[in-house]
């Protein structure tokens, strides 16, 4: 009796362990289906999103093209820059300046709503140039700092250490060069040396 009641016992822990495998597969399976499903669904909605900033776009230069001809009129150039500045998350703002276009009339208004919105545009792109400008600036100064600390190349086994990276271990067309230039040249010898120091020094000639 003991042997049976043992028997079941083991086959009602399988038979769990089994029904929870499986539970466990089938809820795996729901949420990779769901996650699928989801992919599915977000690569529609960009879809959709991409056309209808399209079609804002091409509106954007039908509306535009009401004033062609007119004084202070944009270019072709000028109007598919501007329709080109507008990205999916900026639809709503694109469909809102076509409405203001397309409500006036007047051929000085549409020209004053484009040259405005041109003018937005140059100011965005010079705060872009100059935010360029000014990281250019840090990594040289930066890089200045670098230099005026750099120890001397006065040890002469050192410069054969450089002469035997760059020409022998790791010559020119070397993936990363100077990073691994540098690399064996801490590893080998008695100082520190970055990546353009030893590139600055090697092309000042050994």
């Amino acid at each position: 009796a003991k042997k049976k009641a043992k028997g079941a016992g083991k086959r009602e822990a399988e038979e769990a362990a089994k029904k929870a495998a499986e539970e466990e597969a089938a809820k795996a399976a729901a949420a990779a289906e769901e996650a699928k499903a989801a992919k599915a669904n977000a690569k529609k909605e960009l879809e959709k999103q991409n056309k209808a900033l399209r079609k804002e776009k091409a509106r954007l230069r039908e509306q535009s093209a009401r004033a062609d001809g007119w004084v202070g009129q944009p270019g072709e150039d000028d109007v598919e820059e501007l329709a080109n500045s507008f990205s999916v998350q900026r639809c709503d703002e694109i469909k809102a300046l076509c409405d203001e276009i397309e409500a006036n009339e007047n051929e000085d208004a549409i020209v004053a709503v484009l040259t405005r919105e041109l003018t937005k545009l140059e100011g965005a792109k010079s705060e872009e140039r100059k935010a360029a400008a000014e990281a250019a600036a840090k990594r040289a100064e930066v890089e200045s700092k670098e230099e005026q600390k750099s120890a001397p190349w006065d040890d002469e086994d050192e410069i054969k250490l450089l002469d035997k990276a760059c020409n022998q271990k790791f010559p020119m067309g070397t993936k990363d060069r100077w990073e691994r230039v540098a690399e064996y040249v801490c590893e080998h010898g008695a100082r520190p040396r970055t990546a353009k120091e030893v590139m600055t020094r090697y092309k000042a000639g050994l």
